[in-house]
C-alpha cells in the first residue's frame, strides 16, 4: 500500500527552525516493516511557500501528490492548521476520489466528531496516541476493507451515522517502538542541517489548567532510554556534519530526575560536541541537576514560570513555588545555562496587584528582555480544565464554526476569518492600564535599550528581528548598515543621523561608534522632533547634505518627520531610510532615499 504523510502548514510560523513532524514520522516508522511504500511531503518547506499553501491551491504540490498515487493520506492537526488540513483533504479527495484520508493529532483528538460532520473528505479521525490505531487502519485498508470498526481510537461514518471505537492503552514501552525515520520527507528533515529536534519522553503528570498534555497522554509520563536517545543523536550527527544545536521537544526535560540524570550521564560520556536546548519546569531544577545539564552540553532552558504571584500559580495549578525562582535562576547562570521564562498576565481572576508581582519578576530575577516574555490571557484548548469552564458557559460549542462569544472569551481567527482557538481574558482590571504599568515598572530596563514604552519596544524589536533574519544574523545586518554610511562618507559631503532607541542601537550604533568618519556631523534623537513639539534640529545637522533615518517606524511616519523638517526650514537635503537600505540588495544609495511623493503624506495637511 502507498502511504502519504502530509505535514500541513499553518498560517503562522512558531519557530525559526523547521520542526520535525514527530507524529507523522512516528506513524510511518511504525508501519514501515509491513512493506508499505511511504512518502512524506513537508508543506512548511520552503518557508516562503507557506502562505501560498494556506487555504490556496498549490498546483505543483497537488501534482506531486497525484504523481505519488497514494492509497492513504495521513495528516496531523493542531489549532492553527486545522482549517488548512480540511482544505487539503477536499483538494486531494477531489483529485483522487478513491484515496482514504485520515487525520489525527492533538486538535483532532478532541473534535473528531465535528471534523467528520463538517468535512466529507475526511474518512477517519485517529484520536490520541496513533501508532497502534494507525497500524490497524493500514492493515484494514491493505486487506481491501473500508470498515473501520476494528480500528481503535477511530471516529468515522458508518451507515449514515458517526461511530467511535474504544480507546486502546498507550504503548507501554516507548523503547519497543522502531527508531524514528526522518528520511520519509527527503532531505527536509535529514539533510545537512545545523539544527535538529529530538524527543526523550512523552507526557506530563502535572495539571496546569491551560494545558492538555496531561489529559492527552492519559496522565502518563513515559521515557525513552538515554542510550537510545544518544544513539539517535549519533546518527543525526553522522547524517548532518554541520549539526550544532539540538532541541529536546519533551514537555519538560526535568520531570523525572532519574531520567534526566541518566540522559545527562550518557551525553557526557558520548561527548558529541553538540549544544542542547530544552523545556523545563521550575520544580525539577536544582543545583545538582543544573550542573549535570551544563556538563552534558545544555545551554538554554525554556521555563514555564507563568507568574510572580503565588496565588495566581495556585489558581493555574502549576504546582510550583515562586520563592524558589531566584535560587534556581542563579544556579542556572552559575553553570552557564541561559534561561527564558514564560510569564502570563491577565489570567482568570488576576488582580492588578497580582499582575504587578508578575511584572516585577524581571526586576526581581534581574532578567534582560531576551530572558522572559509576557503573554496576555490564555488560549483555551480542548482537553484542559479551562476548557471545561468554558464549555459550562458555552455548552455545545463547535470549534470549527465562527461565532461571537463574550464574558471575556473571544475566538482566535486566521487571516481568512476562520476560528482556530478561543482566547480568554479573565483578569479583574482594565487592560488599558497594563502597558503603562509594565513601562513604569520596567523603566530602568527599557532605558538600557534607549526605549521608554514597552509596547513600542516590542514592535521595534520585532522589526529588528525580521531584518536580522532576512540577512542571516545581526552581524550581517550591521555590516549592511555600515556599508551605507561608508558610502555616504566616501562622498566627501557632510551627513548625519536621526535615530535613537533599540533600532538605532542594534543596527547602526556599533558602526558609528567604532568608525572615524570625515563627514559625520552628529545625530538627533526622534524625541527632539516628536509630534506637537517645535522642530529644533541641531545646526550641524541642518548643514548636512544627507540625513539617515534609523527609525523603526513606517514610511508614513518617516515622511511626516521629514516634512516637518522641510516645512520648518530646518532641513533641505536628502533623506535616506535605513530600513529601505536593509530591505533590498541594491547598492545604490538612491534606492534607499525617501521618495519625493512621500514628502507630504496624505494623512497630514501641508
Amino acid at each position: 500500500m502507498r502511504i502519504l504523510l502530509l505535514s500541513v502548514n499553518s498560517y503562522k510560523i512558531y519557530y525559526d527552525q523547521l520542526v520535525v513532524p514527530f507524529g507523522l514520522a512516528g506513524l510511518g516508522s511504525y508501519v514501515q516493516a509491513d512493506g508499505h511504500t511511504i512518502h512524506g511531503i513537508e508543506m512548511n518547506s520552503p518557508p516562503e511557500r507557506g502562505p501560498d499553501r494556506y487555504l490556496k491551491l498549490d498546483r505543483e504540490l497537488l501534482g506531486a501528490i497525484e504523481d505519488f498515487r497514494p492509497d492513504l493520506v495521513a495528516m496531523t492537526t493542531y489549532a492553527s492548521n486545522i482549517h488548512n488540513v480540511l482544505f487539503w483533504a477536499f483538494v486531494i479527495k477531489d483529485a483522487l476520489p478513491n484515496v482514504t484520508i485520515a487525520v489525527g493529532g492533538n486538535h483532532a483528538s478532541y473534535i473528531g466528531r465535528e471534523i467528520i460532520e463538517t468535512c466529507p473528505a475526511v474518512d477517519v479521525v485517529i484520536r490520541f496516541e496513533g501508532e497502534i490505531p494507525f497500524k490497524a487502519l493500514c492493515d484494514t485498508l491493505a486487506a481491501g476493507s473500508r470498515r473501520f470498526d476494528g480500528v481503535p481510537n477511530a471516529v468515522f461514518r458508518s451507515n449514515g451515522q458517526i461511530a467511535e471505537t474504544p480507546l486502546v492503552p498507550l504503548v507501554p514501552d516507548l523503547n519497543a517502538l522502531p527508531p524514528l525515520r526522518r528520511d520519509f520527507f527527503g532531505d527536509v528533515h535529514c539533510g545537512d542541517h545545523t539544527h535538529a529536534d529530538v524527543i526523550s519522553a512523552r507526557g506530563c503528570p502535572y495539571h496546569c489548567t491551560f494545558c492538555n498534555c496531561n489529559h492527552y497522554w492519559k496522565k502518563k509520563y513515559r521515557t525513552i532510554s538515554a542510550q537510545r536517545v544518544v544513539d539517535e543523536l549519533r546518527q543525526l550527527k553522522a547524517a548532518n556534519p554541520r549539526l550544532r544545536t539540538v532541541r529536546f521537544r519533551d514537555e519538560a526535560i526535568s520531570i523525572s530526575r532519574k531520567h534526566c540524570r541518566e540522559l545527562c550521564d550518557c551525553l557526557i560520556e558520548a561527548n558529541l560536541g553538540l549544544e542542547f536546548h530544552a523545556h523545563s519546569r521550575l520544580d525539577g531544577l536544582d543545583d545538582e541537576i543544573a550542573a549535570r545539564l551544563a556538563a552534558a552540553g545544555f545551554r538554554q532552558l525554556y521555563v514555564g514560570l507563568e507568574s510572580g504571584s503565588q496565588a495566581v500559580l495556585e489558581r493555574l495549578q502549576k504546582g510550583i513555588r515562586f520563592e524558589n525562582a531566584h535560587r534556581i535562576t542563579e544556579s542556572l547562570r552559575r553553570h552557564g545555562i541561559a534561561v527564558r521564562f514564560s510569564l502570563m498576565l491577565r489570567t482568570p481572576g488576576e488582580t492588578l496587584e497580582e499582575a504587578a508581582q508578575t511584572i516585577e519578576v524581571p526586576n526581581t530575577l534581574d532578567l534582560d528582555f531576551d530572558e522572559f516574555y509576557f503573554g496576555q490571557g490564555i488560549q483555551v484548548y480542548p482537553g484542559t480544565t479551562d476548557c471545561e469552564r468554558f464549555l459550562q458557559k458555552f455548552p455545545g460549542y463547535r470549534w470549527l464554526e465562527t461565532r461571537d462569544l463574550g464574558e471575556g472569551y473571544r475566538q482566535v481567527r486566521d487571516p481568512f476569518g476562520h476560528a482556530t482557538a478561543v482566547h480568554y481574558d479573565g483578569a479583574e482590571y482594565d487592560p488599558a492600564c497594563l502597558n503603562a504599568e509594565i513601562s513604569r515598572r520596567l523603566a530602568g530596563r527599557l532605558a538600557r535599550h534607549g526605549e521608554h514604552d514597552y509596547r513600542a519596544f516590542l514592535e521595534t524589536r520585532g522589526v529588528v528581528d525580521r531584518i536580522c533574519k532576512r540577512h542571516g544574523s545581526v552581524e550581517a545586518a550591521r555590516r549592511r548598515a555600515q556599508a551605507l554610511i561608508d558610502k555616504l562618507d566616501g562622498r566627501g559631503e557632510p551627513w548625519g543621523i536621526i535615530g535613537d532607541g533599540y533600532y538605532y542601537r542594534q543596527l547602526l550604533a556599533p558602526a558609528v561608534e567604532a568608525g572615524c568618519f570625515a563627514g559625520y556631523a552628529g545625530r538627533a534623537e526622534t524625541c527632539e522632533i516628536s509630534p506637537g513639539r517645535p522642530v529644533r534640529l541641531d545646526p550641524r545637522l541642518r548643514r548636512t547634505r544627507t540625513l539617515v533615518f534609523a527609525l523603526s517606524v513606517g514610511r508614513v511616519r518617516c515622511a511626516e518627520i521629514a516634512h516637518e523638517l522641510w516645512a520648518a526650514g530646518q532641513y533641505g537635503g536628502t533623506v535616506i531610510l535605513l530600513h529601505n537600505w536593509l530591505s533590498n540588495a541594491d547598492d545604490r544609495i538612491e534606492t534607499a532615499e525617501l521618495n519625493p511623493t512621500d514628502r507630504v503624506p496624505a494623512s497630514r495637511p501641508v
